[in-house]
């Protein structure tokens, strides 16, 4: 709204109350269960109205009974209240009379949540379990026999219990405010001049993590403070010049110390088809080179809050003093010591682009390559010894350069004035190397992460092949034992077993040939496509996203089968693809359980290179296509000026050669729901 004709103030005020109400379980932990334990063989589901479980004897020892219905069924239910309120103003006022392009302006935030969650939970419900008659009567007589019936009793099992009640809430309530003066004038046509000078503070009383949940002292308010500084210029939109600085300060570290950080940058841009030696020339009609240097800092990466101060004392064990009548007190043990000098993770970001347009701007093409040096990474020290008696805090130690490259390209037209079309294709390639992390150095330079890519997979064997009966010969006694000739395992296996190789050259193959394999979780290289047209009123346009040279380890219950780790049961790419004697060209190990093979490690996680996939992907990320009738003789009729009908569909094709999980996922964690395909169809009127 506009006060005077110099002030204006800006009111924004929203909120929202919700009541939500769900199984107790939520939706990962459902998906959790029904993807790993709804098999056939754990029942039938509902017989007359009641959950049927197949009898535990039924089952290899060990294993649970579960089915589908496991995560909702007789589980309660959780509901929950939230109250939401957001409001921000600002108020704007020029500053003409003191100088022309001079203005000031302050603004302010307030969010205040409030939720109430309902708990009723447990509520067993009565389930029956379906055995064979014989069995109930006569278990002595075999399944096989003649005189065994296989008629189905079903025995109900444990009894409905009332749900129990708990309630909880939660809060969340920040504000936000912030000043600024700024200045923006043009001299004489040609020199266009900027100024900004802001100052910013925010606090949040119920501090939380990334992921959401509580930080650590969640009830002590956290705050940040920052300065910020900016001057530009421009020359006839010919030379554009900017330089910021910030200045910022973080609770994280030690006021008076390191708690403030200068971070300043600067960038500068020529406008090449501004001048004058431009002017006669057709194909280009824009061309801009920019580059840009500066350094950012930041405080996430804290390991706890307040890291600077120093550790404390608990209790811990005890000794006992004496020997007949000993007399036991308690003791008490240091914690992690603080870290005084803890202070920012800096990086220095280098930038250099160009934006250019030809052919009546028909062709499009926008070019950058950046560098990037972060240091002051927090991680903790490796090299100290163990002798010292207590952990060590993380410290500002970590260096990892990151360099890449972004390059888009487009192209539009219109065609006899019917037909407009684009197509825009954009990749970007990004790769890292850690520079130091205090990683001890290690026995063989594969162990070793100093050097490569972050997050990549480590503590790998490089799977070869599947051994083959070929492989194993006769001991003399009638044994067949591993060929001599082939490295030997650490551990005794069989035809169907993971052959890995022996990286160190000693004939052995153990930890010691452990390394770190493939591309990092994240891509290297990204890229897209996007086009589309419009033709009498016909429109399409679609979509494609991709990214190559990126490698995901399956989680632990995509590969092994039969394990008694929650009951798992043996997923249909196991069993198809699995080694047998029929089947000697079988993807996967023989199916063991996890004790008695070493193909999937003794941790219960993937141990070989068998299971880093490939995880690089193509997919139709989305397709839209409608056509509009108009100025159509039946639509008058109707009091209508136009009708739309349109399709559009999300996630409609994925080429990869990683089929178990979604290629794009970050995680590949088993709680992911699994992705969707969506088709929804339009109708729109315009009256």
């Amino acid at each position: 709204m506009k006060l005077t004709h110099t002030t204006t103030m800006k009111l924004g005020i929203g909120g929202h109350i919700s009541k939500n109400q769900q199984p107790n379980n939520t939706a990962a932990e459902m998906w959790n269960v029904i993807q790993i334990w709804a098999t056939p063989m754990a029942g039938p589901g509902f017989v007359n109205g009641v959950r049927t479980l197949v009898p535990k004897n039924s089952l290899p020892d060990g294993l649970e009974i579960k089915d589908g219905y496991q995560a909702f069924w007789g589980t309660g239910y959780k509901s929950n209240y939230k109250t939401q309120l957001n409001m921000d103003v600002e108020l704007n006022q020029k500053l003409d009379f003191i100088t022309k392009g001079l203005s000031v302006a302050i603004k302010g935030a307030y969010d205040n949540n409030f939720t109430i969650n309902k708990n009723r939970l447990g509520g067993n419900k009565e389930f029956q379990i379906a055995y064979h008659k014989t069995f109930l009567t006569n278990p002595s007589i075999p399944e096989t026999s003649v005189d065994y019936d296989k008629t189905i009793v079903y025995v109900p099992t444990g009894q409905d219990s009332p749900l129990t009640y708990s309630e909880g809430s939660a809060r969340d309530r920040n504000w936000y405010l912030e000043a600024r003066i700024n200045y923006d004038r043009t001299f004489n046509q040609d020199h266009k001049v900027g100024a900004l000078l802001l100052y910013n503070q925010s606090r949040d009383y119920y501090p939380k993590k990334s992921d959401g949940s509580n930080a650590q002292y969640v009830y002590m308010p956290r705050g940040y403070i920052g300065f910020v500084g900016r001057a530009t210029y421009a020359y006839r939109t010919k030379y554009l010049f900017d330089v910021n600085v910030g200045y910022n300060g973080s609770e994280n570290f030690a006021p008076g110390k390191n708690r403030y950080g200068l971070f300043p940058s600067v960038s500068a841009g020529w406008v090449v088809t501004a001048e004058k030696f431009m002017e006669n020339q057709h194909i280009i009609d824009y061309l801009k080179l920019r580059a840009s240097y500066g350094k950012v800092g930041s405080d996430v990466g804290t390991q706890t809050r307040f890291m600077y101060k120093p550790g404390s004392w608990s209790p811990s064990g005890g000794y006992s003093f004496g020997i007949d009548n000993p007399n036991s007190l308690p003791a008490y043990g240091y914690g992690i010591p603080g870290n005084s000098d803890v202070s920012w993770e800096t990086a220095k970001k280098q930038n250099y682009g160009l934006d250019a347009k030809f052919l009546k701007e028909r062709l499009s093409v926008n070019f950058d390559y950046f560098f990037e040096h972060r240091t002051g990474i927090l991680v903790a020290p490796n090299s100290f010894p163990g002798i010292i008696g207590t952990g060590l805090p993380n410290m500002n130690i970590g260096v990892v350069d990151n360099h890449g490259y972004e390059i888009s390209v487009g192209w539009k037209d219109t065609f006899r004035n019917d037909l407009k079309y684009y197509v825009n294709a954009n990749m970007s390639f990004a790769k890292n190397k850690i520079i130091y992390m205090d990683e001890v150095k290690h026995q063989f330079d594969y162990q070793d992460e100093t050097g490569g890519s972050t997050g990549r997979n480590g503590n790998l064997y490089k799977f070869i092949r599947l051994y083959q009966e070929s492989d194993f010969v006769d001991d003399g006694m009638g044994n067949k034992i591993l060929n001599p000739d082939l490295p030997q395992p650490e551990q005794l296996v069989a035809p169907g077993d993971c052959m890995f190789a022996d990286l160190n050259g000693d004939q052995k193959v153990n930890d010691l040939d452990r390394g770190i394999f493939g591309y990092s979780r994240r891509p290297e290289y990204t890229f897209g496509l996007n086009a589309g047209f419009d033709y009498k009123g016909f429109n399409f346009s679609m979509q494609w996203v991709g990214a190559t040279h990126v490698d995901k380890l399956l989680y632990v219950d995509y590969i092994i089968p039969f394990t008694n780790q929650g009951g798992r049961g043996l997923l249909k790419h196991l069993y198809e693809g699995c080694w047998t004697p029929e089947n000697t060209h079988g993807k996967y190990p023989r199916p063991a359980e996890q004790t008695e093979s070493w193909n999937y490690g003794s941790a219960g996680g993937p141990t070989s290179t068998l299971f880093l996939q490939d995880a690089s992907y193509i997919r139709l990320k989305s397709l839209n296509v409608g056509y509009t009738f108009r100025q159509k003789p039946i639509l008058k009729k109707l009091g209508l000026n136009a009708v739309t009908l349109s399709f559009s569909g999300y996630n409609l094709l994925t080429f990869s050669p990683m089929k178990l999980a979604d290629p794009e996922s970050t995680t590949n964690n088993r709680g992911e729901y699994p992705l969707c395909r969506l088709y929804s169809f339009g109708l729109n009127l315009n009256f």
